[in-house]
């Protein structure tokens, strides 16, 4: 009884050891994606955008909203999914969480002239925190189905 009680509790601190590195995680990238998100872009002045097309016929700005989104909703799916939540809960929240820090970002843009916040690209980040979500679950049962 002792050594259930202390494997328990080393797997707990492991995941809490492993939630945290998640939680640093999120935040990091997240800061990472509100700078990127506030500073002037390369060859666009004002609010224009500098567009330009893929040779595969992808707008990389919509490109790089559903990678970045993508990516904080999959590392908030992955550290929930530590933490013992039921993997519809996870879905949900993550894709609450990512997809709401995308349009928060959104409405930070309105007034920097030289950026421009929009519901376009709030809905592109909401679809690319599903994505995330989706590919994160995707892969985990896969890799639970090759372990067995």
């Amino acid at each position: 009884m002792t050594s259930d009680r202390a494997s328990g509790g080393a797997r707990t601190r492991v995941a809490d050891a492993l939630s945290a590195v998640g939680s640093r995680s999120i935040v990091g990238f997240s800061l990472l994606v509100l700078v990127v998100s506030v500073v002037p872009v390369p060859g666009s002045s004002g609010g224009e955008a500098a567009f330009f097309t893929l040779s595969v016929g992808v707008d990389p700005f919509v490109a790089s909203h559903l990678l970045a989104y993508a990516i904080i909703a999959g590392l908030c799916r992955r550290t929930l999914r530590e933490r013992d939540f039921e993997v519809r809960e996870v879905a949900v929240i993550a894709v609450v969480l990512a997809a709401g820090y995308g349009a928060t970002i959104e409405l930070l843009q309105v007034p920097i002239p030289w950026r421009s916040g929009g519901l376009f690209d709030a809905a592109i980040n909401a679809v690319g925190a599903v994505v995330g979500v989706l590919v994160g679950t995707i892969a985990g049962a896969l890799a639970r189905t090759s372990t067995r």
